[in-house]
């Protein structure tokens, strides 16, 4: 059975907060540039006491690490020049959340599988497809699409697995024509992806 493991968000510039995650961690801060990346998009880490990855956003999207604190998810994203909440009633908006993993054989199939189970039961019109992986730096990720799932919306979901958790990224379109228009955003941030450690110890000052 899948949990929600509670999460952290911290942008790399931000110094409030050290993690300890080994020298890929401090390597990648050094490189960063201050929280963006070479080609100068804002650059983040994820990290949780079992995680710790980092993503950047795709390039003429925006990075938010507050707008869904209140959901326990910190790294959303919509193009630049809108707001959320515009995105979302309009075209479209991703976010990244993580699950815990059980004692099953194939945690990754199992959170598939209930996604799905879970979606059909909330709308029953709607058309789930799996379509071809996202590679990453740490191994493909496998990616489901939802057609006219709740409130008609249509959907794409990227799941990739590591040691302690599954991590969902999460694309939530208007209409078929805003997915279509975005799916390479989409695939941009899954392909960001790459995992630091699951031992983080995390020291506020």
């Amino acid at each position: 059975m899948l949990k929600k493991v509670p999460e952290f968000f911290v942008a790399i510039f931000v110094g409030a907060v050290t993690l300890t995650v080994g020298m890929c961690a401090q390597s990648l801060a050094r490189q960063s540039g201050g929280g963006k990346s070479a080609d100068d998009k804002p650059c983040g880490i994820v990290y949780g006491e079992s995680h710790a990855f980092t993503i950047c956003a795709p390039k003429g999207w925006e990075l938010d690490n507050s707008i869904l604190n209140d959901q326990g998810i910190y790294a959303a994203f919509y193009p630049t020049g809108t707001t959320w909440n515009r995105a979302k009633e309009s075209r479209t908006v991703m976010y990244i959340n993580t699950s815990g993993k059980g004692t099953g054989d194939d945690e990754l199939a199992e959170s598939m599988k209930g996604d799905v189970e879970r979606t059909k039961k909330q709308a029953p019109m709607v058309k789930i497809t799996e379509v071809a992986r996202i590679k990453t730096p740490d191994g493909d990720a496998r990616v489901q699409q939802f057609e006219h799932s709740m409130y008609d919306r249509f959907e794409a979901v990227a799941y990739l697995d590591s040691p302690k958790i599954i991590v969902l990224f999460v694309m939530t379109s208007k209409d078929g024509k805003s997915f279509e228009r975005d799916f390479p955003a989409f695939q941009e941030l899954v392909k960001s992806y790459k995992f630091l450690s699951s031992h983080v110890e995390v020291n506020s000052h």
